[in-house]
């Protein structure tokens, strides 16, 4: 057992990359229209295959509640935010109730903050997409006190995968937020 595990602990972050970006919808060793006909959502999928993964690296305790928390975080809106100030909200339609309320308090935050262009309010999406996505990794805590630090890293990895490509860096950024989640189960592993 010892073998597979050390195999898997080289393998995890690039797993985990392919992993986000199929949860994404984005094209998975060239399965995309395959995954595509299956019911309801990637993400479905891919919590168990992040359990699946981190299971002989972090235990079975820790790889349920890394892959619930997975789930969890996958599930609720976040396309209004994830494109960090570069495209209107107007895109994704109304938001949700919770969306909505995280949003006339977020926008608030002057860091990060801008006049909308179409509506002419302001508006921050930084602060909504760290908030949003900092609150639904609070249950990791209890794994780790480090991996409070996913939510804050998801909109540094975004950001980063915007300025490596405009537009189109949704793509690039599921890779790379994908190797931080595989990274933090390695880190977990030691």
């Amino acid at each position: 057992m010892l073998i597979p595990v050390l195999v898997l602990q080289y393998l995890i972050v690039p797993f985990c990359a392919a992993l986000n970006h199929m949860r994404g919808g984005g094209a998975w060793l060239a399965l995309s229209a395959e995954i595509g006909k299956l019911p309801g959502r990637p993400i479905f999928y891919a919590a168990p295959l992040l359990c699946g993964l981190a299971w002989p690296l972090i235990g079975w305790v820790h790889a349920l509640v890394l892959a619930g928390c997975y789930l969890l975080w996958g599930i609720p809106e976040w396309g209004r935010w994830f494109t960090l100030n570069r495209e209107p909200r107007s895109i994704s339609g109304e938001p949700a109730w919770w969306a909505a309320i995280l949003e006339r308090y977020a926008d608030r935050i002057p860091w990060g903050q801008i006049v909308d262009a179409e509506s002419g309010a302001e508006r921050n999406d930084y602060a909504c997409f760290t908030i949003r996505n900092t609150v639904l990794f609070l249950p990791l805590l209890a794994i780790s006190p480090w991996l409070i630090l996913l939510g804050p890293l998801q909109t540094a990895v975004y950001e980063l995968g915007h300025r490596l490509r405009h537009p189109g860096g949704i793509a690039p950024s599921e890779l790379m937020f994908g190797a931080v989640i595989g990274a933090a189960a390695l880190f977990l592993s030691l």
